[in-house]
């Protein structure tokens, strides 16, 4: 007579939780704020940015990339870190989040390739790259006219760098 296979855990092992009570994957945005990390780190984050402590923001950043949950980070929290580092005169480390922002393609997006923009021309001196990047700021009719004079303006100024 043969017994039924049953499904029991080993003495002392784990058994694996179901797919629906797992944590969710670091590339699944919707899902991150759900995480235990990124509530932890990003409550941090937005402390030591308020606070205008550079060191702990940077490094909770930097943790937050590593374990893939910064794309949970909201582009406000994300502008007020840039701001952060433009008054510490650390233009380059503000790169990866204005990249981020404008990856985005939401309200902040443009603001954002204008700001990388003036990193690549004026900071790394590569006007050809921030042409590349004010080339994605498209003028339509409900665009912000102050925006696209800017965006003219920084053209120009590239244009005049690559010569």
């Amino acid at each position: 007579k043969k017994k039924p296979i049953a499904k029991k855990r080993a003495r002392g092992g784990k058994q694996s939780a179901p797919a629906s009570e797992q944590l969710p994957e670091p590339s699944q945005p919707a899902d991150l704020s759900a995480h235990p990390e990124f509530n932890r780190l990003s409550f941090i984050f937005r402390q030591s940015i308020e606070s205008s402590n550079l060191t702990t923001a940077q490094q909770t950043f930097h943790r937050l990339e590593a374990i893939k949950l910064s794309a949970g980070l909201s582009d406000r929290v994300l502008f007020q870190y840039v701001a952060l580092l433009a008054a510490q005169k650390r233009p380059v480390d503000a790169l990866r989040p204005l990249q981020m922002i404008s990856g985005r393609n939401a309200l902040l997006a443009e603001q954002a390739r204008l700001r990388i923009a003036i990193i690549q021309t004026r900071v790394l001196n590569k006007p050809e790259l921030a042409l590349q990047t004010l080339a994605k700021i498209i003028e339509t009719p409900e665009s912000n006219p102050e925006i696209m004079q800017r965006r003219n303006q920084l053209i120009a100024e590239a244009k005049q760098s690559a010569k």
